[in-house]
């Protein structure tokens, strides 16, 4: 409550002296005292006229009651935006009290603005008085600071206000006041936290403080990360073991405790300290400050909340906590690149040393039942973000998802950007993590116990991702995530082991599906096709009818190699794309299956890639050309593996047509390559001279011009028939040029081999930066919904 002290005036001038004063004052910086701020509807506001102990007075006050509340009330209505009408005054020995009634959240913004202008409510007196120390201020000062606790917290207010503030302005000694109160608040809610008084709803109110001030302040790129925020958030650098491991302790605390659902504010707790906790993990987690998340077992804490939530979103963000936890200090790439903050202390100390307890803990868990429960949470999600695709317009404002609401943000999404992919999809990571380091989870993500297989779901919404790849860096960084999760369900194809994964992808889902009366999950994936020129849809009989999820692994990544060759290439994700092509080509033919699918997009895309390649190869530097290399390397083994993974001979044939049709790009190619012993060139060209002798004799037989073209057309000469080449090509002797004990044939599929092991990872994999800076700001947007 507001209380303001008027002394003994006559009645008739109160109005005016009241109004004076608060003009005088704007907005009760001469209040005598704050008090109760929740004893009205958890945020009343009473202004009380002290007229002295005179009963003929307050009987004078009561006699003009209408009067005065009819001059106070406009003024009080400007002071406080969102007041209510005026209630009629009680008088208690002498006291007019007129009870004005604000909403909570004009009451906390009205608070919060003067804290982050610098000013100090709690302190008396008209007069900017010299700056005291915290010692002497600390009673005021910490009772203010309960009060305002009491006040639900408007969290998109303080991420409002604190956003445009660049670093600089909030670490300028110039601001200081205002530092040093966004230091005071951290402190007094996260002891307010600590100290999980009887009063659930102050702690809750503490909790949420503290996550929108960690979501306004963490996520800045600050010139020196870790010393920046310790200055903000614990004020000395003697305080900061003392803050954090307090912190941390709050943390696991209340994501261990049992809840019951009916227990709503609790529940609120958990789950305020479930994303505060992301928060700090996706913001620090390249930093030395970091090891702080070591002093509780977080990772212990979030396995135990996911045991006995039952929320699907709950999960899947414990699950992505989890995968953060486990990938902290286990960060790759540029910090400026991806719009992070420098750190004075490299994180490759804690990659190497502090965080292997988290990789041990991600062991012990991989195999407990609450894994699948994480891929059936994730299933669910992958399902509700396909309809988001489906439902949205790519070209709708970026600002609808939030993905640029972030003024720091690598890369200002300007209101053409498409809005996709959602926020949600941050929890890719989390499947990531747990598809490398969990078998329990991958036979989930094939076999689950109920619902649609993760699989299904998560192969629709990659087909989505991989085609609008393109669309932005966010977009492309999450589209070579999902291929990286492919890469992992296929694991390495050297030829020693299959495991049960692999066996599940090439198995024959027919005769189950007969028997059981139930559609192929192949038959359950819907592939996007929002773009021209789509992929043509499966047969539903006959011999290339689908009847193996493998497939789906090569339909996503020819959406990807198809619609997304731009001037903003990125190599690695291209690379990952030809090596799952090669992993898919060696699985097949290491197991004899004869994949019932029509290759020739796969071949159309692989080549039209190298085209492109070829034709920027000014504008492209090395990496590029490394693409180009994989692709050749791509295209040779398909050769050299013809006979064991295609269906006939003739879609061997096919293959070569398509190569033949491209030999100046393939020459082109091999030329800005320019690596020695080049196998899968030297492979190719073989072929690729056998089929131009051929024609050579066929000009001669048919005593054409050696100008005719064989595949363009001009306006003299028709090209050759298509049915004239491939029967040229039928004639050439396959079994000597792709003969498995040929050097260029074995060396190739010893390369094969070889970069499938090299490329896999073992336990926790590292994670680029860039990654994680978009994993930042979708948990931030995804915030917004939860504010």
């Amino acid at each position: 409550m507001y209380g303001l002290v008027l002394g003994p005036s006559p009645v008739a001038a109160a109005p005016a002296t009241l109004r004076e004063k608060f003009r005088r004052t704007r907005g009760f910086r001469n209040c005598a005292r704050i008090r109760g701020l929740d004893a009205v509807a958890g945020a009343s506001s009473m202004l009380s006229a002290y007229v002295g102990n005179n009963r003929s007075v307050a009987a004078t006050v009561a006699s003009t009651q209408r009067a005065t509340l009819a001059k106070l009330g406009p003024i009080f209505a400007d002071l406080v935006p969102g007041a209510s009408t005026l209630r009629s005054p009680s008088t208690r020995r002498g006291e007019v009290s007129v009870f004005v009634m604000p909403s909570p959240s004009s009451a906390f913004c009205i608070a919060y603005g003067q804290l982050l202008a610098g000013e100090r409510p709690w302190e008396a007196g008209d007069a900017t008085s010299s700056r005291r120390s915290e010692k002497s201020n600390a009673g005021p000062r910490t009772r203010y600071f309960q009060d305002l606790l009491a006040l639900p917290v408007d969290c998109a207010f303080l991420v409002d206000h604190l956003a445009p503030i660049s670093p600089t302005d909030l670490l300028d000694e110039r601001y200081a006041s205002r530092t040093d109160n966004l230091t005071a608040i951290w402190k007094e809610a996260l002891r307010t936290w600590a100290e999980d008084t009887d009063d659930p709803q102050r702690v809750c109110h503490a909790i949420d403080t503290l996550l929108a001030l960690a979501s306004a302040l963490l996520p800045k790129p600050y010139t020196n990360y870790t010393l920046d925020v310790i200055t903000l958030l614990a004020g000395r650098m003697e305080e900061v073991d003392d803050m954090f491991f307090q912190l941390m302790e709050a943390l696991d605390d209340t994501l261990r405790r049992p809840v019951s659902p009916a227990d709503t504010l609790r529940t609120r707790q958990q789950t305020s300290a479930l994303f505060l906790a992301l928060v700090l993990t996706a913001c620090v987690s390249g930093t030395s400050l970091s090891a702080y998340m070591l002093h509780r077992d977080i990772f212990s804490a979030s396995m135990e909340l996911a045991q006995h939530r039952v929320s699907g979103s709950i999960l899947s963000e414990t699950a992505l906590l989890a995968a953060l936890l486990a990938t902290a200090g286990h960060v790759h790439g540029t910090p400026q690149a991806a719009g992070l903050g420098l750190d004075s202390i490299s994180s490759a100390v804690v990659s190497h040393v502090g965080f292997q307890p988290y990789v041990k803990r991600v062991r012990e868990y991989a195999s407990s039942p609450v894994m699948a429960r994480f891929a059936h949470a994730f299933s669910v999600q992958a399902a509700q973000m396909v309809q988001v695709y489906q439902a949205v317009p790519s070209t709708m404002d970026a600002q609808a998802w939030g993905a640029g609401w972030w003024p720091w943000a690598s890369r200002p999404a300007p209101p053409t950007v498409p809005t996709l992919p959602p926020p949600a999809l941050c929890t890719i990571l989390a499947i990531w993590v747990w598809t490398h380091s969990s078998h329990t989870f991958t036979q989930s993500m094939l076999v689950p116990r109920s619902g649609e297989p993760l699989i299904v779901t998560l192969c629709s919404l990659a087909s989505y991702v991989l085609t609008h790849a393109a669309s932005s860096a966010r977009a492309t960084t999450y589209a070579h995530t999902m291929l990286q999760i492919f890469l992992a369900l296929l694991g390495p194809t050297d030829g020693r082991t299959t495991n049960a994964v692999q066996n599940r992808l090439l198995e024959d889902e027919e005769p189950a599906s007969q028997a059981a009366s139930k559609p192929m999950l192949i038959d359950r994936i819907r592939l996007c096709r929002d773009k021209s020129n789509p992929l043509p849809p499966h047969p539903k009989s006959g011999a290339k009818r689908p009847r193996r999820l493998l497939v789906s692994v090569l339909d996503n990544v020819t959406l990807f190699l198809k619609y997304n060759r731009s001037k903003r290439l990125d190599t690695s994700a291209f690379r990952t794309a030809f090596l799952l092509l090669q992993r898919s080509i060696m699985l097949c033919a290491q197991q004899q299956v004869r994949l019932e699918y029509d290759w020739m997009e796969v071949w159309r895309a692989s080549l039209a890639t190298i085209a492109f390649l070829v034709s920027r190869q000014h504008e492209f530097g090395s990496e590029a050309a490394s693409v180009a290399q994989n692709a050749l390397e791509t295209l040779s083994l398909a050769l050299v593996q013809s006979d064991r993974f295609l269906q006939s001979p003739s879609e061997t044939h096919w293959l070569i047509y398509e190569l033949a049709r491209a030999q100046e790009t393939l020459t082109k190619a091999a030329e800005w390559i320019a690596e020695p012993r080049n196998m899968p060139w030297a492979l190719l060209w073989d072929v690729l001279q056998a089929v131009h002798t051929h024609m050579a004799q066929w000009r001669e037989e048919a005593q054409t011009s050696a100008a005719t073209s064989f595949f363009r057309r001009s306006h003299t000469n028709e090209p050759v028939s298509m049915h004239t080449i491939l029967s040229m090509i039928q004639e050439l002797d396959l079994a000597s040029l792709l003969a498995p004990e040929k050097p260029a044939c074995a060396t190739i599929v010893r390369q094969a081999q070889s970069s499938s092991t090299r490329h896999q990872h073992h336990g926790v994999p590292s994670v680029p930066l860039a990654l994680l800076r978009f994993i930042q700001q979708d948990i931030l947007a995804m915030l917004r919904a939860y504010y």
